[in-house]
């Protein structure tokens, strides 16, 4: 269990770099509400970090219980379902 927490987590803290590039790479929020790719090149990543939220084991969940999984998880389910009705404004700009 320990060994594949380990594993999820160092592939999730690559997701947030791979965010923080996109969001370097691109700038500001004006081209971020309208630039279709530079929204998708942020939030793919913030997608695939909550799916691997999920596989998180509930022991590693019990001990962070500064992270809120249900919420990240959660906005993964939104951005991967609903994302025609996704308001970024309300989101925050670099939570996508």
């Amino acid at each position: 269990m320990k060994n594949r927490d380990d594993a999820l987590l160092r592939r999730i803290v690559e997701y947030c770099n791979e965010t923080e590039a996109a969001v370097n790479l691109f700038g500001n929020e004006e081209i971020f509400k309208n630039n279709k790719i530079y929204r998708n090149a942020a939030c793919m990543p913030i997608m695939q970090n909550g799916e691997l939220g999920k596989l998180v084991s509930t022991g590693m969940k019990d001990a962070t219980p500064q992270i809120d999984w249900r919420g990240w998880c959660g906005v993964r389910d939104i951005m991967a379902h609903q994302y025609t009705n996704i308001d970024y404004k309300k989101m925050g700009y670099y939570n996508c």
